[in-house]
């Protein structure tokens, strides 16, 4: 079995602490660790440096190699010439790890950006879950296998796997049968899968052996086989071969269009994809922890900043979030998520215009 971490994402709703620069996965957001370590530091419970690599853009190579510890190998983090979206890095990447660990080898893709918790029973639920899986396509019973997160509450902000009616009972002990996947549900929709219970919610991530994989694309996809054969005999990923795989979510363009495909469930005690200021604000710790924050007159105001030492005082106001960061300094109702994006594109433009300014 190899494992591959998915750390290409941008993080581009948790500015100013998510940056081009640094993103998400490479912040230290809990316990003094960033979330690739603690990714990694559930899959070492059971599994060797050697089954697991790590997938970067590019320019974030060196960020990733401080991050990891001595004993992980630099052949093993994975980089992408550019941004070209899920199936590109998916295809690329499995190509580069086959060439290594051999066509029928089981390949499982899990991403960085999660927390979850507490860390030891997450992370032996996880990696029991990751073995039935090579299990499982070791034995040809499905061509890709997801893995679903059981439900704790009806969200609306999470994507769902359906599975049949009569596999509620068996999802967490055995791989079964997917049904569809659907799009984030209002309320509504979200409440009644959630009594239903055979909706669970979307993980992200995607195992299969490349020949099985192979096998889907030449009848999908024919067109670039040239280019994933090329890049699965070399064993590295140019930029030219790179370019003729499509710019296409993996999920849009394989999964929902692979009948044979199976599932398996965990049942995590918090599982949380960190990616809005919405959800992270709520594992921030509270004021009274802190000698230098204070809150008057007001309630529920968090803080996150690199200078604990300064003196932060919230006057007459409620759920508000303080983030300060060398890059810059947000002042927020973390409600407003798809605000703080436009933050970042504001706060890009500045950087441009900047630099110009200097060059000029």
């Amino acid at each position: 079995m190899q494992i591959v971490i998915n750390a290409g994402g941008t993080g581009t709703r948790l500015w100013p602490i998510s940056t081009k620069t640094t993103p998400k996965q490479f912040v230290e957001l809990f316990d003094n660790q960033t979330l690739l370590s603690k990714t990694y530091n559930r899959l070492r419970q059971s599994f060797d440096p050697e089954q697991i690599w790590v997938t970067v853009n590019q320019s974030h190579y060196n960020t990733a190699r401080q991050i990891l510890p001595g004993e992980f190998a630099n052949n093993h983090i994975l980089t992408e010439p550019e941004k070209r979206d899920t199936f590109a890095a998916v295809v690329a990447h499995s190509a580069v790890v086959s060439h290594f660990a051999g066509i029928d080898e089981p390949i499982i893709f899990l991403n960085s950006d999660q927390l979850i918790l507490p860390e030891e029973q997450a992370s032996q639920k996880q990696n029991q879950a990751l073995q039935i899986i090579n299990d499982s396509l070791l034995h040809n019973e499905f061509d890709i296998v997801v893995i679903g997160i059981q439900p704790t509450f009806p969200a609306t902000q999470y994507g769902y796997i359906q599975i049949r009616p009569e596999d509620k009972d068996q999802y967490l002990t055995k791989v079964v049968p997917v049904l569809s996947f659907k799009e984030k549900p209002d309320q509504k929709t979200a409440e009644e899968f959630l009594q239903k219970g055979n909706y669970l919610w979307n993980f992200g991530s995607f195992s299969f052996c490349f020949s099985k994989l192979e096998a889907i694309l030449a009848k999908l996809y024919p067109e670039i086989l040239p280019a994933i054969k090329n890049i699965q005999k070399t064993g590295q990923i140019d930029l030219a071969n790179f370019r003729q795989l499509p710019k296409v979510a993996f999920d849009y363009a394989v999964l929902e269009k692979t009948d044979n495909l199976g599932m398996i469930g965990i049942d995590f005690e918090i599982w949380e994809d960190i990616g809005t200021w919405e959800i992270l604000a709520q594992y921030l710790p509270d004021l009274d922890q802190f000698q230098n924050h204070k809150q008057f007159a007001g309630s529920g105001n968090k803080v996150k900043t690199i200078y604990p030492h300064k003196k932060i005082a919230f006057v007459g106001v409620s759920n508000l979030l303080f983030v300060e960061t060398e890059e810059g300094i947000l002042i927020a109702d973390p409600k407003y998520t798809n605000e703080i994006r436009k933050v970042t594109e504001w706060s890009e433009e500045l950087a441009k215009s900047s630099n110009q300014n200097k060059a000029n």
